[in-house]
């Protein structure tokens, strides 16, 4: 189908020659058929002798229904202009040829009519002086000339453009109305692309769905442009539809209230306030020349974009439309602007989404942009293309460009994604991010997109790609090196921590170093440095280390035996346990135990060799545990070059149970919360209970502490004793008579009252007893010794250290209350951080 528009002067006969062409009546309302005057809309169709469909919008051609006459005209490719031969070119005939000039319609007919009643040839030669288009004469009445008529217009269509039906749908409303049984209808001119019933298009930004469509009265299921369609839509309310809206294809245009111009007009400066006509719409807008005021001639001035006029003496010019409502635009739109009094101006759309003009002289520098765009002759008029609306905007997305009207597959340019960035602002933001890095290296991503004014994140990150040696990590962009002040803060500090490298120095020291907040932001990005919390530093690697020393402690372990195996305080053990978390090189079992990942057996002797007091000796310097000959160890081994001294470990002698058993166990989970190393299942305790049930159940409640018990000869309990041994992870300690040990960890009794922890192989069970006290045969670990419990703290660190000097693996303490405290805060109460800590 091919759609066409009439124009000319009121009374000339236009619905007439439609009726006559069609046998349709055009004037739909009685009100037009009683005045014999079209007033909105009409639309009739034909076949022509070629077989071609032609769809006629008959417009209205008084004065006062210009509104409606041009909204018909706007979405059609050529017109059919009537002039009455006894009448001649009037004032409405002058005014319908400057809208079909202003919107570019080069195709047409001039259509003579009523030559029965007067000789053609003084209105042709009339006309002749303004339309360029062929001529014939007819008689609407009479029906002479018709089939001339008919021909005339087959030769018109098959010369028209094709339209695109690949292009996104903008079907401006035209008319709307209700059909009982069917909702809401509209109607209007398909110009470009394609609909199917089942569609999904939008209204005013809302998803609206076709129901049904109607071609020429008949139904279809798809219609392809050109065409006069009447589109059902469902659910829709017919007050949310009216002339001038559209239906458009979900993000194939851009609504935009705001655009950019050329603006062609007679001599003058162009009106404030105007109407803006395009398609079935017509919106105010207010008008921004980008001309000195007073100009609108040529020569106005060089910024101006201005040129000299052709035809009446019309100029164009640059402009900015502010419009009342959004509508769908795109670049090369054709529009009119019509303000009372004035001639209708033709509109070109060069810009859709103009930038904002901020600051004095944005208005001329916009001028110059847009003046190789405002040329004088309309026939050599041409719009910006994807290469020059993206080198205005700098970045675009390439789906936007699309929905502009522009076709961005020959930009060979840069970006990320979806996004594009002109070449030349590529270069420029290259240079400033070089610049950025350089004075504040390690600057945020999300920091830099914001000052060089990016949309996206990812287009920082590809700018960084494209400009080696720059890189992107963890969120921060470096560049190559740090600043000399970041490397010799950096020494001062590893100098500091060469003799406690868990002792990270206090904020106020770390400023002496020189090791101010930004300067330790560098270093942690280069990776000199390893930042726990604010004001907590170590040296890189430290994470590493401490979980060496950590996996020899008895597992689990508390924050508190962390701190004394690292040789450090609270303010640094804290944090790095969170660190080691995050990293998942140790794991957390409740608010106060955790594991070194891969250790959560507490380790028996055929897992590693561990045993009760840390470290076997056959564990310092093996490869994987303590590392090199410089690496971490424990216990009398150097760490980092520091020697760590070995810890004595703190057994509780558990009482007999007397009455209910919850309360022994309850005092059990109270001593292993204090710190207790190893809790002992008094020997002979309680007849009446088993030792292996109470020792089961003391596994059941508790987390850390190394379980020991007296050896069960019995070979029948086998199985029980293998039970336990699970439930308690391999915490699991038997105590026998030397050369009695069955288990990879167990205590002999010695002559002298004190008990040797032994290493022995499960497989032989191992050897009698050494000579002289020497313990089972198996490997030596060290000696526990019975001590009283103390009378104070004095007391407790005098037994302590008495059994430090004797290189003793342990003490053994029957269970006293008061160790609790003990066992909690072995230092003075001044000195108890924990105090400290609560008291703020």
């Amino acid at each position: 189908m091919y759609v066409i528009a009439t124009a000319g002067h009121v009374d000339h006969g236009k619905s007439t020659l439609v009726r006559a062409l069609t046998g349709i009546e055009p004037d739909r309302w009685a009100e037009e058929r009683r005045r014999g005057m079209t007033i909105d809309l009409g639309f009739a169709w034909t076949t022509l002798p070629s077989g071609r469909r032609l769809a006629f919008v008959d417009v209205p051609g008084h004065e006062r229904f210009v509104t409606n006459m041009l909204a018909g005209l706007g979405p059609v490719p050529a017109v059919m202009f009537v002039l009455a031969a006894d009448q001649g070119w009037q004032a409405q005939s002058q005014e319908h040829w400057e809208a079909i000039e202003a919107l570019g319609v080069e195709r047409g007919l001039l259509v003579v009519t009523r030559c029965d009643l007067m000789d053609p040839t003084l209105a042709v030669e009339e006309a002749r002086e303004r339309v360029p288009w062929p001529v014939v004469a007819v008689s609407g009445s009479t029906g002479a000339g018709l089939e001339e008529l008919r021909l005339a217009l087959d030769g018109l269509v098959s010369v028209l453009p094709a339209p695109d039906v690949r292009a996104p749908v903008r079907l401006w409303i035209d008319r709307a109305f209700t059909v009982k049984g069917a909702g809401t209808v509209v109607t209007g001119t398909l110009a470009a692309g394609r609909l199917r019933v089942g569609d999904v298009l939008t209204l005013e930004g809302e998803r609206v769905r076709v129901k049904g469509l109607q071609v020429t009265g008949e139904g279809v299921e798809s219609v392809r442009a050109a065409a006069r369609v009447a589109v059902n839509l469902r659910g829709v309310e017919l007050e949310r539809v009216s002339r001038g809206k559209a239906l458009l294809a979900p993000g194939g245009w851009v609504e935009t209230s705001v655009v950019d111009v050329r603006l062609d007009q007679g001599p003058g400066e162009p009106p404030r306030k105007a109407v803006l006509h395009i398609g079935a719409a017509s919106v105010p807008v207010r008008v921004r020349p980008f001309w000195p005021a007073g100009g609108g001639t040529a020569g106005s001035g060089a910024g101006a974009g201005m040129g000299a006029g052709t035809g009446a003496g019309t100029g164009a010019g640059a402009a900015r439309l502010a419009l009342a409502l959004p509508l769908p635009l795109r670049v090369g739109d054709r529009a009119l602007l019509r303000c009372s009094g004035r001639p209708i101006a033709g509109v070109l759309v060069l810009d859709v989404l103009p930038p904002s003009l901020r600051g004095r002289g944005a208005g001329g520098r916009r001028a110059a942009e847009l003046a190789p765009f405002v040329l004088t002759d309309r026939g050599t008029s041409r719009v910006p293309d994807a290469v020059t609306v993206l080198g205005w905007r700098g970045v675009a997305r390439r789906g936007e460009l699309v929905a502009m009207g522009l076709d961005p597959r020959p930009l060979d340019v840069p970006g990320a994604g979806d996004w594009l960035v002109d070449a030349g602002r590529w270069k420029e933001l290259g240079e400033r991010l070089g610049a950025m890095v350089a004075k504040q290296p390690g600057i945020p991503v999300d920091a830099a997109r914001t000052a060089l004014g990016l949309p996206a994140r990812e287009l920082v990150e590809a700018l960084v790609r494209a400009r080696p040696p720059l890189r992107v990590g963890d969120g921060r962009i470096d560049g190559e090196g740090v600043p000399d002040a970041v490397a010799e803060a950096v020494g001062r500090l590893r100098a500091e921590l060469a003799a406690a490298p868990y002792l990270a120095p206090e904020a106020a020291r770390l400023l002496e170093l020189g090791l101010t907040r930004h300067v330790v932001a560098l270093a942690a990005r280069a990776g000199l440095v390893l930042r726990l919390a604010d004001g907590v530093v170590l040296l890189p690697g430290s994470e590493v280390a401490a979980v060496r020393i950590l996996a020899r402690l008895p597992q689990p372990f508390t924050a508190g035996d962390a701190r004394a195996a690292l040789g450090t305080n609270r303010r640094v053990v804290i944090p790095l346990l969170e660190h080691l978390d995050r990293l998942r090189l140790t794991r957390r079992l409740d608010d106060r135990l955790r594991v070194v990942t891969g250790q959560e057996t507490g380790g028996t002797g055929e897992e590693g060799g561990r045993s009760m007091s840390g470290a076997t000796e056959g564990d310092v310097g093996r490869e994987g545990v303590a590392g090199q000959a410089d690496g971490v160890t424990v216990d009398g081994v150097t760490v980092d070059g520091v020697t760590a001294e070995r810890r004595v470990r703190v057994g509780i002698v558990l009482p007999r149970p007397s009455g209910d058993p919850g309360a022994w166990l309850t005092d059990a989970v109270a001593f292993e919360a204090a710190g207790a190393d190893a809790l002992w299942v008094e020997h002979g305790a309680a007849p009446e209970l088993d030792p292996l049930t109470l020792t089961a159940a003391l596994a059941a409640v508790t987390y850390r502490s190394s379980l020991v018990v007296a050896a069960v000869p019995d070979p029948g309990r086998s199985h029980a004793l293998a039970t336990v041994e699970r439930l308690s992870r391999g915490r699991l300690v038997l105590i026998g008579d030397a050369g009695e040990g069955t288990t990879g960890r167990t205590i002999v009794r010695l002559e002298d009252g004190g008990y040797q922890e032994l290493l022995v192989e499960r497989e032989g069970g191992g050897e009698g007893g050494g000579e002289g006290g020497g313990g089972g045969g198996g490997e030596v670990v060290g000696r526990w010794v019975p001590v009283a419990v103390p009378a104070g703290r004095a007391a407790w660190r005098e037994v302590m250290g008495a059994a430090q000097e004797r290189g003793d693996a342990g003490v053994l303490v029957s269970a006293d209350p008061r160790l609790l405290d003990l066992l909690r805060n072995p230092e003075d109460p001044g000195g108890r951080h924990d105090l400290q800590l609560a008291q703020g």
